[in-house]
């Protein structure tokens, strides 16, 4: 506690409001050689851990569960079936996904995932409407794809205690009539949001896919139950809360086409002994580019800018101070490249062991947000409010 109170004077000392990573041509008088920079790759595997974190946090998150439009008994599925759905996301996008064993086993589709080996995963808290926490994230492990069928099935270690697995309903129970209930993250925002319907049509040889995209084929489930971007990857399930699907697609610009990949084409996926990708997956992996790297405006410290989605803006400044009493910094630009949503410091000056954090989701300026780090990992493990910071040092 001595050094959290320590580190965080320091860090009130510092400001977090410093934010000039402006930058400046090297003057033609006087060059600067930059030694004290840390290596790029050091600093990107910090960040693309934070942005994953970021991504998946975009605290606080909204609950939109309507209860009051349900029925009792869809209200107590709801309620039973929740946390075993959780929100997927990569440094790109947000998906839904299902835990399916005790062991970790989560079911998404393969879009929702698309080239990466590692993703973060969210889930519900247990408290409702409790904000979110880096309690509730985990990294989880792209362990099987199936391109065709458009699946991928993920691991984490160590799920909840409290998270009940789904069991995989049988081929033979697909209906069409029966009633199907949908939990996903709707537009990434609407969070555990539950819709229902009935199944529509059952088709074992099913193709689809854009013009110029991969051609899909499985067998699927077409429903009336509304799903939307977010919704992907997420869980269709029956009255028994036995999975029957996984959603992943609707007809564009047709009411009550929304398809789910069945349930026997997630049994075929765990069967699988290695990946069926049907396109060269690796060339869609993208490499972070160095933007800048020279000295602030101020001439007062060595930076580094990178574009790390590579869409060709800034997304992340790395700033370290000539005064070796400063901490480095690293600035995260996820929501604009105009101005940070959060900065994490290092007051040992070390990439690999970061120390607190603040954090401005709504980039009103106004920090309110701290994020306190266990044995340095850029990820924070807890966030507490500014104001209680304040009370704790005496400012």
């Amino acid at each position: 506690m001595k050094n959290l109170v320590i580190g965080i004077l320091v860090l009130l000392a510092f400001g977090v409001n410093a934010t000039d990573f402006s930058t400046q041509a090297q003057s033609s008088g006087r060059a600067q050689k930059i030694t004290s920079m840390p290596s790029a790759e050091a600093l990107l595997q910090a960040q693309q851990k934070l942005k994953i974190f970021d991504i998946a946090l975009n605290f606080p998150f909204k609950f939109e569960e309507s209860l009051s439009t349900r029925g009792s008994s869809d209200a107590a599925l709801f309620k039973k079936i929740s946390p075993a759905v959780v929100l997927v996301a990569t440094k790109d996008s947000v998906g839904s996904g299902a835990v399916i064993s005790r062991d970790g086993l989560i079911i998404t589709n393969f879009h929702v995932v698309a080239g990466n080996k590692k993703v973060g995963v969210l889930f519900r808290p247990t408290q409702e409407r409790k904000k979110f926490s880096s309690d509730d994230y985990v990294t989880a492990k792209v362990i099987r794809v199936n391109e065709k069928t458009d699946l991928a099935l993920l691991k984490i270690e160590n799920p909840p205690s409290h998270v009940i697995p789904f069991q995989l309903a049988s081929k033979s129970e697909i209906a069409i009539g029966l009633d199907v209930h949908a939990i996903g993250h709707p537009e990434g925002g609407e969070d555990w949001t539950y819709t229902k319907g009935i199944i529509g049509q059952y088709n074992e040889n099913y193709s689809w896919g854009a013009e110029g995209e991969i051609k899909h084929k499985a067998a699927v489930i077409q429903t009336q139950t509304p799903i939307n971007p977010g919704n992907s990857g997420g869980p269709l399930f029956l009255d028994t809360g036995k999975l029957i699907g996984i959603n992943s697609f609707k007809t564009a610009g047709a009411d009550g086409l929304n398809y789910a990949i069945a349930v026997q084409e997630i049994e075929k996926l765990i069967k699988l002994k290695k990946d069926v990708v049907v396109r060269d997956i690796s060339k869609k992996k993208c490499t972070a580019k160095k933007l800048f790297e020279g000295r602030n405006k101020a001439n007062d410290a060595d930076i580094s800018q990178f574009d790390t989605d590579c869409n060709g803006k800034l997304d992340t400044v790395y700033v370290m101070p000539d005064n070796k009493e400063e901490p480095l910094k690293m600035y995260l630009l996820n929501k604009s490249d105009k101005a940070p949503n959060a900065i994490i410091y290092s007051f040992k000056r070390d990439p690999k062991f970061w120390d607190l954090s603040y954090w401005d989701n709504d980039l009103e300026g106004t920090w309110a947000i701290v994020g306190l780090h266990r044995a340095g990992d850029s990820v924070p493990y807890k966030f507490v409010a500014r104001q209680d910071y304040e009370l704790l040092t005496g400012k």
